[in-house]
């Protein structure tokens, strides 16, 4: 995983100096501390921050130049089935002077053209320049784990890993998008569109590509022609099961293809803790873990959870905790290094691990996107129920009522939500009625707008919606900067794109199953988890007790500020009242609800922001 950035002029004489090329790398340098480089040419120029992790010699440095095309790559991420595609490109007459994956990506390009893209397994974002064509091709990962921002005028593109690259070199793109701004206070919204903070930037969508020359103008394309649909062949669950399985592990196998140490983020869930015993039995006891705790907030602290797993695999745990005194500073902090306001703080608690781990190792696997993939929200009872509703409208009998019924009943024993009650069943009812569809507010372009709803299924519709513009977008964002922050390359076993392909295949019943959430996985976990982890009924993730931070006097009388004086770009924001009534009880010191913790802690970030930044 690396840094990369670059610049592509419509006039083809031009020749950018090396030292632009070097300005844009050092915001970013923490990306790619194991050297940095840069390459010129008429109307091209190139830059890469290198975090050796495959093929740690000098051969494998970037800008990487294909000596029998003259073709120049900058790539940041992993190819994870690089050798088997090695292996396929030599067999077709092709040459290698490296051992790592960057080269494999110019050989696949030359070889199968845009095509190359359907071939990787893993996560990337990279620009080739070909000179024989005077034009650049930029490509993003199928699900947006690597970052891919731009910005152009029309006389030339530049574009970076991350934002702050392109707005502190080229002032003229770092203008703050007012209304985008005041959308993510409100919505918490920001990683899923082409939209950025800065209203002359934009993202490259994930699955997306473009390829560029002088004179036209960049027009984003859609590569994984991927459709949600149900699998056409009668499948056992026995099969789905293995087949599950199967993916699973290959997915962690892959993703331990490093020469240099690995490790696991450990946060006691099904989750991490399902990778964590898979990775212990491919690859020994002894696999360092890394996890954050809060033994003076036990409402919040996993530490018994994630005892279990790394008791029941020896595994060797490193601990952390955070409990900043100076909340303001914490933030500031953040917003650098997460390049621009953040939604929750939760990400200081992944921040912690993810400086703890590069103590020991420079890769780490990660349980992101296993809630999306598989059905881990406890939102999804009512997306579950919601289908079973729907499928009784459609075909009623005692049967169906019957299974609605049951999955009611067994919501509410574990919840304790109201799921039987009539005027909840009248609810869903009156919902269920008429065909799946969408239901996010959307802003500006994106992945979603591509995609059909799942037919007849509101349970896989609400996973797509998550998985492509709700939720992961934004985890996978701070994923990255909180990783990259201290140079450390994070890895996501759940987000490999078959394993993807396969569960959203699958009819509900393997995602959520009564009150069982991410069923596939629970199911699978009885066989090499502790009981403690299988059973555990809340779901935590990276909280923190930011409320209690929130209180310490200090803080309180700095972040009170902007809510007696906002800044003219939030002043009338529509959560105004919402905000201000939430925190005068905070202000009290008494407890508010975590919807309103959230709504604070976005709307603070984005007022330190504006004030570091506009």
């Amino acid at each position: 995983m690396c840094g990369i950035v670059g610049v592509f002029y419509r006039d083809q004489d031009i020749v950018p100096d090396e030292q632009l090329i070097f300005d844009l790398i050092k915001p970013i340098e923490n990306r790619g501390p194991d050297g940095q480089k840069a390459w010129c040419a008429a109307g091209v120029g190139l830059g890469h921050a290198r975090l050796s992790i495959i093929d740690l010699s000098t051969e494998s440095d970037q800008p990487m130049k294909d000596p029998e095309t003259g073709r120049v790559i900058v790539f940041n991420g992993e190819i994870y089935n690089y050798l088997e595609l090695r292996e396929e490109l030599i067999a077709k007459g092709y040459d290698f002077h490296t051992s790592g994956d960057t080269e494999v990506i110019l050989k696949a390009y030359d070889c199968w053209g845009v095509d190359c893209l359907n071939k990787f397994n893993g996560m990337w974002a990279f620009a080739i320049y070909d000179p024989s064509k005077q034009q650049i091709f930029c490509a993003r990962d199928r699900l947006g784990v690597k970052p891919f921002v731009y910005a152009s005028n029309g006389d030339y593109l530049v574009f970076a890993s991350e934002l702050k690259s392109i707005a502190s070199v080229f002032p003229q793109f770092s203008k703050p998008n007012s209304d985008f701004l005041r959308f993510f206070v409100e919505t918490g919204q920001f990683a899923g569109s082409t939209d950025t903070f800065y209203e002359g930037i934009s993202n490259l969508l994930p699955g997306h590509y473009f390829i560029l020359k002088p004179g036209e103008s960049i027009q984003q394309s859609r590569y994984w022609q991927w459709q949600p649909n149900l699998i056409s062949s009668v499948k056992t669950e026995e099969e789905v099961q293995l087949q599950f399985e199967e993916l699973f592990n290959d997915a962690i196998r892959l993703r331990f293809r490093s020469d240099v140490p690995v490790g696991i983020c450990l946060s006691g869930g099904l989750d991490s803790s399902s990778i964590a015993a898979l990775s212990s039995q491919m690859f020994g006891q002894h696999l360092p873990t890394f996890s954050c705790i809060f033994p003076k907030h036990p409402q919040l602290d996993e530490s018994a959870y994630i005892k279990h797993t790394v008791d029941h695999y020896d595994c060797n745990s490193y601990l952390t905790t955070v409990e900043p005194t100076d909340i303001i500073s914490v933030i500031k902090q953040s917003l650098w290094e997460q390049d621009g306001p953040t939604g929750t703080p939760s990400i200081l608690s992944q921040r912690a691990v993810m400086k703890l781990a590069k103590e020991h190792v420079t890769v780490v696997l990660s349980g992101q996107g296993g809630d999306e993939v598989l059905g881990g929200y406890h939102s999804y009872h009512q997306s579950s129920l919601k289908g079973l509703m729907r499928q009784f409208r459609q075909a009623p009998s005692v049967d169906g009522w019957r299974q609605f019924y049951t999955a009611a009943k067994a919501i509410r024993e574990r919840t304790g939500q109201k799921t039987t009650s009539f005027k909840s069943m009248l609810d869903l009812w009156k919902k269920a009625k008429g065909s799946v569809r969408f239901e996010t507010e959307r802003y500006g372009r994106t992945v979603l707008d591509s995609m059909h709803p799942v037919t007849d299924d509101d349970l896989s519709t609400k996973m797509l919606e998550d998985l492509l513009y709700n939720v992961l977008p934004r985890l996978l964002h701070y994923e990255d900067r909180n990783s990259m922050a201290f140079s450390l390359e994070s890895r996501l076993p759940f987000l490999d794109y078959r394993l993807v392909e396969f569960a959203f295949s699958l009819p509900a019943k393997f995602k959520v199953r009564k009150a069982r959430t991410k069923y596939m996985l629970s199911k699978m976990g009885e066989t090499i988890l502790p009981e403690s982890i299988l059973n555990r009924k809340d779901k935590m993730g990276f909280n923190t007790p930011a409320q209690s931070w929130f209180k310490v006097e200090e803080n309180r009388e700095q972040l009170n500020r902007y809510i007696q004086k906002p800044p003219s770009l939030l002043a009338n924001t529509s959560k105004k009242d919402f905000l201000e009534k939430y925190w005068a009880r905070c202000f009290e010191g008494k407890e508010i609800p975590m919807r309103a913790e959230l709504n604070l802690w976005r709307y603070f970030s984005a007022c330190i922001w504006l004030e570091l930044y506009s």
